[in-house]
């Protein structure tokens, strides 16, 4: 289950905007940064300063970028490695026009998302039935798909379509659950417009069998 200010920040960043509720979208921007667990702060800045952006308000959103990244950096000086902090990093550094920045934290989190796929790949195995079992197993392919496409979208930061295609590919035969799938479909939308020609097809388009949540 989502923390409550991730679902929150949601529906502030993806879904009221798309539904055509900026001014709602900004105001519980707002009400997240005043209460939300410092934690979440980071990451909270760089959906706020990307929603910002969209709305024309571009020195609004370089303050929200600036303090997303020394939120991550402090962070990080706390728990070095940490993914969360190092995704925040990387992407506030892009948007900052920091390149080096951007580049360094973008290659640690992959790093660290490679280690957690091969953890997945080592223990997500086995040849035992029942339904608890093939709950886990389900799980642990939701998990990887999740992870897959994490590491893509680092990829597309770093400009390296190829790996991002390939996680795509690789995310899009075995996810599982709608949620994922819509990231999926998301990240497909922004493989073709980062990628042109780079992607086949219809890059976001889930293969048939995604286990719907009425299924």
């Amino acid at each position: 289950v989502m923390p409550y200010e991730a679902v929150l920040r949601l529906h502030a960043s993806s879904y009221l905007p798309e539904a055509g509720y900026p001014r709602q979208a900004d105001r519980l921007f707002r009400q997240l940064e005043s209460f939300a667990a410092p934690g979440q702060l980071p990451r909270i800045h760089l959906d706020y300063g990307r929603f910002l952006r969209q709305q024309g308000r571009s020195g609004a959103a370089r303050r929200a970028f600036e303090n997303a990244r020394k939120g991550a950096a402090d962070a990080l000086a706390r728990s070095p490695g940490r993914l969360p902090s190092l995704e925040v990093v990387a992407f506030a550094c892009d948007e900052l026009g920091d390149p080096e920045g951007r580049d360094r934290a973008g290659r640690a989190a992959i790093d660290v998302l490679t280690a957690r796929l091969a953890r997945l790949d080592a223990g997500g195995d086995t040849e035992e039935s029942g339904a608890v079992l093939w709950s886990q197993a389900a799980a642990n392919r939701e998990l990887r798909a999740r992870t897959l496409i994490r590491r893509a979208r680092l990829h597309l930061l770093l400009e390296d379509c190829a790996a991002a295609i390939q996680d795509q590919a690789d995310a899009a035969s075995i996810v599982e659950w709608a949620d994922t799938a819509r990231a999926l479909d998301k990240l497909g939308r922004d493989a073709g417009a980062a990628c042109p020609g780079g992607a086949t097809g219809e890059p976001g388009r889930i293969a048939p069998g995604v286990r719907r949540p009425e299924s």
